[in-house]
């Protein structure tokens, strides 16, 4: 039996959709598979079978040594050991007349808290992150580095005595640099606030690899850890039901960071190892002539009796190989596209895909769209866009991919970085910012992010340290309107009249009028309000969605979308050419779809032939949005019964003249509307002028 697979011709230049294999293959005396599988990718969780499952990976065109590396054992995410045997076999059936080296391990399971769910026992061959078991246990891994982060902050006490008194003095978060092997990066500790130049035993901590180093940065920007500690263990709402922790078994950590209740006592679990050892294998095998037989081979062979561990490291092809590949343009046939890749000291790769005509119009755009995409390409990798209607093309376009892996204050600072000094590259030109130029880029539209948020706040300091972070992001930050409505329709225990009240702070202009409102939502005694008018009280956030508050030009705020559909509405598009891609693939098609995105307008230019029949201009947007509004209100109104239909019919014509009637009048009133607005628009705009025309003169 056959099976057809998709595999990349070098020497045609293109995706090759069927691959015949057969079912099953031999490897060895007592080796076998009987499923085959061939990627480009190396597979982090390989797929196994009681009766054996090879993942064959093609690396045609790398470099051996570079090759070995790539798709080495030692970048599965599971643990293995065992006695590590390797051993030449001179003839594999798999590879006729070829020298291979065949390699054994076995799986060496997880760890697991001594208060683990049910859930958690069972078993796999493969992995799919979209079920609810996999889910809850990705977010026990994101929980654990959060918690790790409060204990390590809440912990922290100075051992310094001098003269037989004890310091008193309180953390603080340091940064040095560390290096090793010549390699330098930086790191963080927590030290001590009395701490002087020549002063021993002040205590510090190195923070570990697993702390959320945003996090800890937040606790003691906003001081919010406790200096003298907290009796966690006395508190039970810390106390969690199921525990869904599970740790690789190399973690070095004995100790779970949650809080379990066993009787009357609050306890700390114990993070042991599941007692039945699992009994997969793994098998690799190399041909020692890579140049003529390009093929290497992972075999799993048993059922893991285990869940599988949460990802905790980079591959290697990713983190090495990528921007080989990338900057292949004959594999990859991207002669327009600019590729910027790198590899982070957190972890973190970005990889950036624009044309320069797209860099270009960035910079002559007053607003943009940014927004993550989760389900163009398999695995951890997301797709970051920056998108943006343009009303004289009447066309949503997308401008810039950014794939990444991170999502963190720090990796969006990052990912600005490369994107603007990317932009300031390819166009030879300083990128402008209106809040600190008076021209350039006045508005950026996104959802609620945190980490998008601060991390471009931070990158906006590091190059104009004339604001602060949170400064920079009330002048240019613009929260949607469509994700702010939306999260308050989750809250289905809440009132109607406390919904209304959400609702109604975008709408207010006064700003004693929004903090009357918070605190009338704050303080109203239904569960969840006090949070949520917190969390809306953050200064960035605040001036996000309030004009009242927010310091960006209200020429801008008043003339740019309050929501981000057209971010949306551009991952629809692209999504239509697949999703759930390898990273390859997700780059090669996004490239394609912008391309015909982009000659679109080329042709609309050059020959006035849309690529749409339908008139997509803001006016026709705005008419068509009415319809649906009075669609939606009709739609609401009873039934009519009956026997009036016929009287219905008989009046049909008259209704339909009525209807026409009634949209031309529709449209010249918009029309009239849109007039006035762009009138009202100029006014203010010079009353704002005049106004700083007066204050330079004071």
């Amino acid at each position: 039996m056959e099976e057809n697979h998709t595999f990349f011709d070098e020497e045609r230049e293109e995706l090759i959709e069927e691959w015949p294999i057969q079912n099953i293959a031999k490897f060895g005396r007592n080796l076998v598979a009987s499923e085959i599988r061939y990627y480009l990718e190396f597979q982090e969780y390989p797929n196994s079978l009681e009766t054996g499952f090879a993942s064959v990976y093609n690396v045609s065109g790398w470099d051996e040594t570079d090759a070995k590396e790539a798709f080495s054992m030692k970048n599965i995410q599971y643990s293995y050991g065992g006695n590590g045997t390797i051993r030449t076999i001179k003839n594999c059936e798999f590879f006729p007349g070829i020298k291979v080296s065949k390699e054994q391990r076995e799986c060496l399971g997880v760890k697991v808290c001594e208060f683990a769910s049910k859930e958690l026992d069972v078993g796999h061959t493969s992995v799919d992150f979209s079920i609810p078991l996999f889910k809850k246990m990705f977010e026990a891994d994101v929980e654990f580095h959060k918690q790790a982060t409060i204990w390590q902050a809440h912990e922290y006490q100075c051992g310094h005595i001098n003269n037989g008194i004890k310091c008193t003095g309180k953390p603080k978060l340091g940064e040095f640099t560390q290096i090793i092997s010549s390699i330098s990066s930086k790191r963080k500790f927590i030290g001590c606030t009395n701490w002087k130049m020549g002063e021993l035993d002040h205590r510090y901590m190195i923070i570990p690899d697993n702390v959320d180093l945003e996090l800890l940065e937040t606790m003691f920007n906003e001081y919010s850890y406790h200096a003298n500690g907290i009796d966690f263990e006395r508190d039970e709402s810390n106390v969690i039901d199921e525990c869904f922790m599970v740790r690789p078994n190399s973690t070095r950590s004995d100790t779970c960071p949650f809080l379990h209740k066993t009787g009357n006592h609050i306890v700390k679990g114990i993070i042991n190892k599941k007692a039945e050892p699992c009994p997969v294998k793994f098998y690799h095998i190399i041909p020692e002539d890579l140049k003529n037989c390009p093929f290497i081979v992972t075999i799993s062979v048993g059922i893991h009796n285990h869940p599988p561990p949460p990802p905790r490291k980079t591959p290697y092809n990713i983190k090495n190989q990528l921007q080989k590949i990338i900057d292949n343009e004959h594999i990859l046939d991207l002669t327009a596209r600019k590729l910027l890749t790198g590899f982070l000291d957190n972890g973190q790769y970005i990889i950036l895909c624009a044309t320069k005509q797209q860099l270009k119009t960035i910079k002559e755009l007053t607003y943009i769209e940014i927004d993550m995409a989760f389900k163009r390409i398999h695995g951890k990798t997301n797709e970051w866009e920056v998108s943006a209607y343009l009303s004289h093309v009447q066309k949503t376009l997308t401008f810039v991919r950014i794939f990444t892996n991170i999502e963190t204050a720090e990796a969006y600072k990052n990912l600005f970085e490369d994107l603007f000094t990317c932009i300031e590259k390819d166009t030879g030109e300083i990128f402008n910012f209106y809040h600190i130029h008076g021209k350039g880029l006045g508005c950026i539209l996104a959802d609620q992010h945190k980490g998008q948020a601060l991390g471009l706040g931070q990158y906006l300091y590091s190059k104009y340290p004339i604001f602060s972070p949170i400064e920079h992001l009330q002048h240019i930050y613009k929260l949607c309107q469509v994700h702010y409505k939306r999260n308050i329709d989750k809250n289905k225990h809440l009132s109607q009249e406390i919904k209304d009240a959400m609702y109604l702070i975008p709408t207010l202009k006064i700003q004693g009028d929004v903090l009357r409102v918070l605190n009338n939502i704050q303080f109203c005694d239904e569960p969840g309000t006090e949070d949520w008018a917190k969390d809306k009280l953050i200064p960035w956030v605040l001036s996000g969605i309030s004009v009242a508050f927010t310091k960006m030009d209200h020429v801008i705020w008043n003339q740019t979308p309050n929501n981000t559909n057209a971010g949306e509405s551009a991952h629809a598009n692209v999504n239509r050419d697949g999703c759930n891609l390898s990273l390859l693939a997700g780059i090669i098609r996004g490239c394609d779809f912008d391309k015909r995105s982009w000659e679109s307008i080329h042709v609309n230019q050059q020959y006035n032939v849309s690529d749409s029949y339908r008139n997509k201009s803001d006016l026709a947007r705005s008419i068509q949005a009415e319809k649906r509004t009075e669609k939606r209100r009709k739609g609401k109104q009873p039934v009519l019964p009956s026997n009036k239909t016929k009287k219905k019919k008989n009046n049909s014509n008259e209704n339909d003249e009525n209807l026409q009637i009634d949209q031309q009048q529709n449209r010249v009133a918009l029309e009239k509307l849109n007039i006035q607005k762009q009138i009202n628009d100029e006014l203010e705009r010079e009353i704002t002028l005049l106004e700083k025309r007066k204050q330079l003169m004071n």
